[in-house]
């Protein structure tokens, strides 16, 4: 008997006791934050959800094709460097490889704001920038060279349109690890991540694949700038619907809260494995390379009594 009065005098107090001394149990849910709803005086937690949509395939695509275009961007003038040259009317081809040489000078000077926009903002933002770069860069490169196209064109505005091609090529070059760990799954994310990287190097393929057979003559140097303006400025139409994360989180991961910009210098700045590895890329650089011979190969190969087609099946091998 004494027992089930001091059990109702328990059940009594727990019913009647203050907000402040409700049960709250916790748990990770929507945006990472712990969501709960009240049931007379006692918190209930929901349980955590998680899902993947299928719109984040939306973004994985026009990160691919940005990379893409840019890359061909970045690439133009190099399987065409002789005819270039003779175009513009250079008296060398170094003009013709600074047109490429500026991108990587361009994308140098902007990563500060690539790091600050995509940790802060998102990669929507990101997408916005390169978008806008890139869109300004390919037109200003076609005006430069359709104005007075008889007399040689404006070979300094060809060249300022290549810079605003390199300020917006860090950000989709950087893009992908930030959007494929909001959007895919851990299972996911080395697919994603692949994909939108290799996309970079496939523009720069396509590139000096096709470049060639749009310019047989100098005379076609502002119809290919056209064509690839018009390609530009299509492929960056999908980022108005492009999201920079997702209602729900696919994963726990996902929705662990990230440390802030000068926290994760810091980090960075400490860590020896970082030192180790930046000495080493830094130093033996495997992408330096093939840039170097990409932007060379043209007139090293045409220069050798090799012809155009003979370019073009090198590149492929």
């Amino acid at each position: 008997m004494a027992t089930a009065t001091s059990h109702q005098a328990e059940t009594q107090w727990r019913l009647d006791a203050p907000r402040g001394d409700d049960i709250n149990v916790h748990s990770s849910k929507i945006d990472g934050e712990p969501q709960s709803r009240q049931i007379s005086n006692i918190s209930v937690v929901d349980p955590p959800i998680y899902r993947v949509y299928r719109r984040r395939w939306i973004g994985l695509v026009t990160l691919m094709l940005m990379n893409i275009m840019i890359s061909w961007g970045w690439i133009t003038f190099a399987p065409v460097s002789t005819s270039t040259q003779v175009f513009f009317r250079l008296g060398h081809i170094s003009s013709v490889n600074w047109l490429s040489t500026v991108v990587f000078l361009a994308y140098i000077f902007i990563s500060p704001l690539v790091i600050y926009t995509l940790s802060n903002f998102g990669v929507r933002f990101a997408l916005f920038f390169a978008a806008g770069f890139s869109i300004i860069g390919v037109w200003l490169r076609f005006i430069g060279a359709r104005v007075n196209h008889s007399d040689g064109g404006h070979f300094p505005v060809v060249m300022l349109g290549q810079i605003f091609i390199g300020f917006g090529q860090p950000f989709v070059l950087s893009a992908p690890a930030y959007f494929s760990d909001l959007w895919f799954t851990s299972k996911g994310r080395v697919t994603a991540n692949a994909l939108i990287s290799l996309s970079n190097p496939l523009g720069a393929a396509l590139g000096q694949l096709i470049d060639p057979f749009l310019v047989s003559e100098p005379g076609d140097i502002p119809n290919m700038l056209l064509y690839i303006a018009i390609i530009t400025t299509a492929v960056t139409v999908p980022i108005f619907i492009v999201q920079s994360k997702p209602p729900t989180p696919p994963c726990t991961s996902s929705a662990q809260e990230k440390l802030p910009l000068r926290v994760s210098l810091s980090k960075v700045a400490s860590s020896l494995e970082f030192w180790l590895i930046f000495i080493m890329v830094g130093s033996v650089d495997p992408v330096a390379s093939p840039n170097s011979f990409s932007l060379q190969d043209e007139h090293m190969l045409l220069s050798s009594l090799f012809s155009s087609d003979f370019l073009m099946l090198a590149v492929l091998y």
